[in-house]
């Protein structure tokens, strides 16, 4: 697949984020780690995103498979916002399992889960994967 335009943009919000993955995939980081992810992400939305873009690929450094049509297969479904969370998988250390499915950060709510939410303060950290 061609692409028209290719970026590179370099944009330093000041924190210092540990990169190693115990530090990364740790429970207590998870809550500033995501904060600053959202932030950096939505920076590059609004500073590239044009009225002449369709989609946008967010890739994770780590997702090691994926389909090799993962553009294509992404796009015929057309939608607004769509995850892939089949076929495309990531490493992780033994302590975590190996391996797992992308991504972790995006589900639909069961009932239960609903019902805990409502059940915790406003400022609990949900994630899942954490006991």
């Amino acid at each position: 697949m061609p692409f028209g335009e290719i970026s590179v943009i370099e944009k330093d919000f000041g924190q210092q984020v540990n990169q190693d993955v115990e530090s990364r995939h740790g429970f207590a980081a998870q809550a500033s780690r995501r904060k600053l992810m959202a932030q950096a992400r939505n920076w590059l939305l609004s500073a590239t995103l044009r009225p002449t873009h369709s989609w946008v690929y967010w890739r994770d450094a780590d997702v090691e498979t994926a389909p090799f049509t993962i553009l294509e297969d992404l796009m015929r479904h057309n939608k607004d916002v769509i995850v892939p969370n089949e076929d495309v998988w990531r490493p992780l250390p033994d302590w975590l399992g190996g391996e797992q499915p992308y991504d972790l950060n995006s589900w639909q709510e069961s009932e239960t889960a609903l019902a805990l939410a409502d059940s915790l303060d406003e400022d609990a950290v949900i994630v899942e994967g954490y006991a």
